[in-house]
């Protein structure tokens, strides 16, 4: 892991809850930085869906638009696997976040003609 350039803005972020049955809740941030050139053909998304804001993912791609959308799906990743050990996502107040709504169990597109 590493630690966001202090002058790369984030983009994205959500901050949210996670437990288990019977376990206290526990943060859980989501957060992805703005695409940064770091080479002729390497581009760098910072990200972090931790417990903890100092953990940053360096998500790499070969442009701008493919370093974004790999931080995406790592972000999906990472709170599929968090659903699948049996947590819970809730907002901070408590009440549930339905994660349905971002898609995240499927980036399939609507097929219309």
């Amino acid at each position: 892991m590493a630690r966001k350039p202090n002058d790369v803005p984030v983009i994205a972020s959500m901050d949210l809850e996670i437990r288990k049955d019977g376990e206290d809740p526990a943060p859980y941030l989501i957060r992805i930085a703005a695409p940064q050139q770091v080479g002729t053909d390497e581009w760098v998304c910072y990200t972090v869906v931790e417990r903890s804001i100092e953990c940053w993912a360096p998500i790499h791609g070969g442009d701008s638009l493919q370093a974004l959308i790999l931080a995406v799906r790592f972000v999906r990743y990472m709170i599929n696997s968090m659903k699948e050990a049996g947590f819970h996502f809730h907002f901070p107040d408590g009440s549930d976040c339905d994660l349905s709504i971002y898609q995240l169990d499927s980036l399939k597109t609507d097929q219309r003609s």
